[in-house]
């Protein structure tokens, strides 16, 4: 790696940096040979020292064309295939696929236990009804901003993109610190509370002990197989929606023998005693959002989407279409069996609806509770490793968290960091108390992310809008927001002392490691040496962009500090893809491979 000038780094022509570029076609053995040695040679002993990093400067990056010839042999094998040899993310997500993260990522515990929360706020069986299909109105501005900004993220991506760097930063350290590794938490620890229950008499919670070890055992094992393929865990997230809905269509089913044998009495003044308050109206309506969290699953990994223009919009469609049919019918199957007291005085709905329609074998229930509760953290696991992966790439956190691993192109090292800062989180003694602080925090920011729809309809109103929806929807989502955020900050005034506390601790990271230029050399050179380790230990490298470049074949590496400069005339690279690399796009001619620096200039470098 070429020593760091941060002020001004040299500018390189594409053509200049020939020497740093390989063959994308299969190597001669003698090229094996050199990249062997070149390995041996990379300094890895103790001859390297902080002291003598200004004449060397870090052990070089890792990158394709220096890798050994044995981890080099899986980027060779492409079977013919130019755009395999790319280590990137891969568009391998098809309709059907986004249709079961989608389903598998909204259908997790909350269906189970937020109906009683729904009828304590609303007061009234038909209001709760109601309550469940209002909801939806928040999925349908993210669909808008989704196919408006097709960039893996999430509402970090819309928030970046309106508003600039700080307030996403704000958005990402809230993220970091609190959202991502509390509700990966609390999602496996309820995993294990509904797997163990079974084996424990009625009443009597399972210890922590083992309770904590099946929570550690379902986040390493998620980790490792979304580390694997994205496909496998695809087919993961596949299948355990298959059981979700089963389970549903168990309970639907049961439900609707009851109502069609003459049990109605429950639905009789269905709207009696609704409670009309704002404030708990806006309570109601978050517990209804907890269920329907996930929504937005697709929008965090747009970038390995097929044709996310067109697949996004028909997913969703398809997905809150069965989500919201199968919520209703669920809502009715227990409110047929159940009354308002038994709904009120039960912990978990599900549990006591089995335990009173399904006799001995209600214990199957806890299980695909179980199975439910795995699937939504997959996916939580799958969007929030392509958040910090995308906030890595942008310069706002590491840059080894932006890696790619050569041969699965997996994002491994955002992966294992999620896994990790989940698992700390079992070191306090009540996760959920956690949750309960920093609820203000998270209202606050889902409000933030939501302004964002107004702004690019007022800033950029010919902005292309593959889907566009009617403007009452997000102004209602907008006023509720409010609600959500004010009303019980208003009733429980600690937790929005505490959020704005962690919040404002991301105002000085952020100019310490963003916005301030002048980056202190022993953090930088320490950054080095865990972004180059980060490289050998998972075998991962920067991911690589597709160009065309004057019928030349090669792969040229980012360096760190050094601008590539475009041919500004575009016959310079004909036909060439967009920057994040389209792999369906036009295959005829040369191509080159390349990777275009897409760092910032941050302390993390």
């Amino acid at each position: 790696m070429e020593s760091l000038n941060l002020t001004e780094p040299p500018v390189l022509e594409v053509m200049d940096m020939e020497e740093r570029s390989v063959d994308a076609v299969p190597c001669a053995e003698g090229r094996r040979e050199s990249a062997d040695k070149k390995w041996e040679q990379s300094p890895l002993d103790i001859s390297y020292s902080p002291s003598s990093s200004l004449q060397h400067p870090c052990p070089p990056m890792r990158t394709t064309d220096n890798f050994p010839g044995q981890a080099k042999n899986s980027l060779d094998d492409n079977d013919g295939d130019d755009n395999k040899q790319i280590v990137k993310l891969r568009k391998e997500i098809g309709l059907v696929d986004c249709v079961g993260l989608i389903v598998g990522n909204i259908i997790g515990s909350g269906i189970f236990v937020s109906p009683r929360s729904v009828l304590h706020y609303t007061g009234s069986v038909g209001m709760s009804l109601v309550m469940w299909v209002f909801s939806i109105v928040g999925a349908l501005c993210l669909m808008e901003l989704g196919t408006m900004i097709p960039q893996s993220g999430g509402n970090y991506a819309y928030i970046h993109e309106a508003y600039g760097p700080l307030p996403a930063f704000m958005l990402l350290w809230m993220s970091v610190t609190i959202g991502i590794p509390s509700s990966r938490a609390i999602t496996s620890l309820t995993f294990a509370n509904y797997l163990l229950q079974p084996f424990f008499p009625v009443g009597q919670e399972p210890p922590q002990l083992p309770l904590r070890f099946v929570a550690i055992l379902l986040i390493l094992t998620l980790t490792f197989i979304n580390t694997k393929k994205v496909k496998w865990a695809i087919k993961v997230q596949d299948t355990l929606a298959v059981f979700k809905v089963f389970v549903l269509v168990v309970i639907i089913l049961t439900g609707l023998y009851y109502l069609v044998t003459g049990n109605t009495s429950h639905f009789d003044n269905a709207f009696e005693d609704t409670n009309w308050n704002p404030t708990y109206f806006a309570t109601a309506f978050y517990h209804t959002l907890y269920a329907y969290e996930g929504w937005d699953s697709l929008n965090g990994i747009m970038e390995e989407v097929k044709d996310p223009v067109r697949n996004m919009p028909r997913a969703i469609t398809i997905s809150l279409t069965i989500v919201i049919t199968i919520y209703i019918l669920t809502n009715v199957a227990f409110f047929t069996v159940l009354d308002s007291v038994q709904m009120l005085s039960s912990s978990a709905v599900a549990v006591t609806f089995g335990q009173l329609t399904l006799g001995a074998v209600a214990w199957v229930i806890p299980i695909f509770v179980a199975c439910s509760t795995g699937g939504s953290l997959n996916g939580l696991t799958l969007a929030a490793s392509r958040l910090i992966f995308v906030s890595a790439r942008r310069g706002q956190l590491p840059k080894f968290l932006s890696y790619v691993h050569i041969k699965n192109n997996t994002p491994i090292t955002a992966l294992i960091f999620t896994a990790s800062i989940s698992m700390v989180m079992f070191m306090t003694s009540d996760v959920r108390v956690l949750i309960n602080y920093f609820s203000f925090s998270g209202n606050l920011m889902g409000l933030l992310c939501i302004s964002t729809f107004f702004y690019f309809r007022i800033k950029h109103p010919d902005m292309h809008r593959p889907i566009k929806v009617w403007i009452g929807f997000p102004i209602m989502y907008f006023i509720i927001g409010i609600f959500l955020t004010v009303f019980p900050a208003i009733r429980q005034p600690m937790e929005v002392v505490a959020s704005l506390v962690v919040i404002a601790t991301s105002l000085p990271v952020y100019y310490l490691a963003i916005h301030r230029k002048d980056k202190p050399k022993f953090f930088t050179r320490f950054m080095d040496k865990v972004a180059y380790y980060s490289q050998l230990l998972f075998l991962a490298v920067p991911e690589e962009k597709e160009c065309r470049c004057q019928g030349k074949r090669q792969v040229l590496k980012a360096q760190q500090g050094i601008n590539v400069k475009v041919p500004e005339s575009t016959s310079d690279v004909p036909n060439a893809s967009d920057e994040r690399g389209d792999n369906e796009s036009d295959t005829k001619g040369d191509r080159c491979l390349q990777t275009w620096p897409h760092y910032s200039s941050s302390f993390w470098k």
